[in-house]
Parts: C-alpha cells; structure tokens; sequence
C-alpha cells in the first residue's frame, strides 16, 4: 500500500507539468527590480506548451498563435493599471509530438510608478481553437528600492544564464541573457536550476566592508540539502548574484531555494526565497520519493475522519485539476485520502517556511462567507451558483439587486472590475415568488454562460 501512496505523491507533482488535451497549459512568473526611486520594473514570465494547440500550414512550415490577456489591477481598489493584449506566434517545421513537446518562453515589461498589491490576471487561448484556454492569476508586491537603503528583487528562476549578446532582447539584464523558468520545474532534461537577484543600497550602508551571501535550497520539511556561501565587497549600490545550483542529486519534490545577506557579524541584512520543482526519474523510485511524513503526521489531516476529508474534497472542486480527480477515484482507503489532501494544500501553500497554509485558511473562510451570503433551502451556499462564482473570481466590486416585480423576477448583476478589463454576472431568481434562489443567467467573463437575451428570460 505504501509504494502506491508514493506513486500517487509522485504523480501530484507532475501534474503541475501535465495537462489534458482538453486545456491550453501555460505557466506565468513575475519579477520585481529597481528602475528609480521612484519606479519598479514589473517583468511578467510566460510559457506555453506547445501540445493541444491547432497548428495550420504556412508556406513550409506549421503556425499557431497563442493570445495571451495580461490584465494588471491595484488589489485594494480594483483600479485598472494595464490591460494588454499579446500575440505570440508559433512556427514549427513538423507537428510531430517530439516538436510540440517544447515550450515557448516570452516576456513581458511594464514601468509601475505606485507602490502596493497588484494583482495580475493572464488569460491565454488559441486563436484558431478559443475554447482551448487556460487562466492564472497571481499577487505581486510593488516596492520602491531607494538605495539608502540595503534591498533585494525578486529572486528570478532561469533555464539558462549566459552572457548576452543583444542588449535589445527582452531577457537582457546588464549584459545577462536570462531565460526564465515560469514553472520552476526542474529535473531530468533540466539538472541546474540557474537563479538571478538583484541587491540595492550596500555602498550607501557597508562602504569598504565585506558581507555574506548565502545560499540554501530546503526540502519540505525544512531540512538544508544544499548550502554555499561567498563573501562579496559592498562597494557598490547594484550587485547581480547570478549563479547555478547542479539538483540531479534531489528526489522528486519541492524545495524552496533561499538567499540571505548578513554583515561579517553574521547578522541578518535580507533575504529572498523562491519555490521550486524536481522531477527526476533517476531518484524517483517508488520506495524512495521523499514524502514529507513528519509534516504529514503533524497536520490536522493525520486524524481527520473519512466523512470530513470527503467534504473537504467535495469542497475544493473549484480548485483542483481533472487530473487530481482521476487519482482520488483510484484511493481505497482512508490514510491515502488523508495523505493527497495534505499533498494538495501544500503544492498550493503560497508560504511553506510558516505553520499556517494561506491559501486554505483563505478559501475556507471564503466557504463559510458562502454559507452565509448564499444559502438555499436545500443548497449551501458554497454549492449555488453565487457561491460558486464568488470562490472561482472573489468578491465583486460592486453588486446590484433588483427586487422582483409582478412580470419580472428578481436579479443581481455582479461587477468585476479586475477580471478582462471589467467583466458582470448576472443572476435571475428561478422562480417568481422572491424566494432568493438565484441562477447564473449570463456572464460577459470567458468560459462562462453567456446569454444576452437573460432580460427576456425573466420576464413572465
């Protein structure tokens, strides 16, 4: 039973890889440097793999085109910062699945002249097949860097680091061609990890000493399996620390790749931390994967009852992936539920380093919003049209109701002001009687019902 538990933990992490023929699989990463004191430069990281998509014949050779939507809003008022659309073409000489197993890298670069949180939304399809699509939607933090201060960027994942020979290209930095790895998976075709940072400010604070930078890659269970550590003068108010980590000795798993600076009395200046991916096959024996079994048996979900992780299962149906439902239908028992739900809250923890999983305090406390705002007679609200619509996009901006009339029955029209440059959903009650039942009748965001005869509909 234990070698098909590991098995099932190995697959969990190669789905973020994988991908039905049925969904476009992208990836996106973004980056944060200095431009000015009072500027940051916002690099977002895209990557497509090329299967799935419906290439035509051009000439000699095989095109698709994949449009990518990039919608960027300030996360605390919903106020639009930028909303772009991005062409990015794909020629090949043969659709043979060896071709089409590659994946395009593309990069994009925008000036952000306001601190905060942003949140950035990249919708992708195929032109020539719209309904082969995927979404993702990321947070980023925007700070100035003044340089009388000492500050990092984010720490940048690449494929490759080589010196560049055309300032023009996008993945230039200071004379540095860096090829991003959106996905953060590495392994077999794949055995370094390169990474890139940028630090601020250490002339105007440590002129004529040395500092530390130090390097750790930490396995899940927060365990040092790789260490290095260099001194560097501070004479200067940018240094780049670029270098290449050699991870064909790690099991399949994640692991977080952590840089820290301290002065020669060893205290702590910053630090700047990045999850990652390895799928080696080499180490990736079924009797030897590395399960995090101390994590595990600390976790709530070492003693959950089969009734409540069936529930919990049932609920996250807006998160997980075809893929994940496959694998719960091939469970038997109760310990291997217990261990791929724990799987499936920590590939999704945005923080590993702490106790506390964000990103499932977060959507369990959006459940019981649910319940509240949205329940039927026979329904929770989590399982209504509402609810599902608020745990997929979030709160609304703005939300109008509309009693129902003697020839017209009630309705809600949903304003989301950060979803493809301002998007609606508008729900109808079902029945004339105000009973608060409300169905999803039309909305203007991809992928959902769209119905611009709804007014008629709810009419007598």
């Amino acid at each position: 039973m234990k070698k098909i538990i590991l098995f099932l933990f190995v697959l969990s992490l190669i789905y973020i890889s994988s991908f039905s023929q049925s969904k476009l699989f992208f990836a996106a990463d973004y980056g944060v440097y200095r431009f000015d004191n009072t500027k940051s430069l916002l690099e977002i990281y895209l990557s497509v793999n090329q299967k799935g998509l419906k290439y035509s014949k051009e000439g000699n050779q095989y095109v698709a085109n994949v449009l990518f939507l990039i919608n960027i809003t300030d996360k605390k008022d919903g106020t639009l910062f930028t909303e772009n659309e991005f062409l990015l073409p794909l020629k090949v000489n043969d659709t043979s699945q060896s071709i089409l197993s590659k994946k395009e890298i593309s990069q994009l670069r925008f000036l952000v002249d306001k601190e905060g949180i942003y949140t950035i939304r990249v919708s992708a399809y195929d032109k020539s097949n719209p309904g082969f699509k995927d979404t993702d939607t990321m947070d980023a933090i925007i700070n100035f860097f003044d340089l009388n201060n000492v500050d990092i960027s984010t720490l940048q994942l690449a494929s490759s680091i080589e010196k560049s020979s055309d300032e023009k290209s996008s993945f230039d930095k200071y004379g540095n061609e860096i090829i991003p790895n959106p996905e953060g998976f590495f392994g077999n075709n794949l055995n370094k990890l390169y990474y890139y940072l940028e630090i601020y400010g250490l002339k105007n604070r440590y002129s004529g000493s040395e500092i530390k930078i130090n390097k750790y890659i930490l396995n899940p269970t927060g365990k040092t399996v790789f260490s290095k550590s260099e001194t560097s003068s501070s004479d200067y108010n940018l240094l780049l620390e670029t270098g290449e980590i050699r991870v064909d000795s790690l099991e399949s798993n994640y692991y977080i790749l952590k840089i820290e600076l301290r002065d020669m009395s060893n205290k702590i200046i910053t630090e700047e931390s990045k999850k990652f991916y390895v799928f080696n096959t080499l180490k990736s024996d079924i009797q030897n994967v590395s399960f995090d079994e101390e994590g595990f048996l600390k976790s709530e979900f070492a003693n959950m009852n089969e009734e409540k992780i069936d529930d919990e299962f049932e609920k996250v149906i807006y998160l997980r992936k075809q893929k994940e439902t496959e694998q719960w239908k091939l469970l038997k028992t109760l310990d291997e539920k217990r261990k791929f739900m724990y799987v499936f809250w920590k590939e999704r923890d945005p923080n590993p380093l702490t106790s506390n999983n964000e990103a499932r305090t977060k959507y369990f406390k959006m459940i019981d919003i649910a319940n509240e705002r949205f329940k039927e007679s026979f329904k929770p609200g989590w399982k209504t049209d509402r609810g599902r619509i608020y745990l997929t996009y979030g709160e609304p901006n703005d939300i109008e109701r509309y009693e129902y009339q003697s020839d017209i029955r009630g309705y809600q029209i949903w304003r989301y002001e950060q979803i493809e440059g301002g998007a609606i959903c508008i729900f109808g009650e079902e029945q004339f009687d105000g009973s608060g039942i409300y169905i999803l009748m039309s909305s203007t965001i991809r992928g959902e019902l769209r119905d611009d005869n709804w007014m008629a509909k709810l009419k007598k």
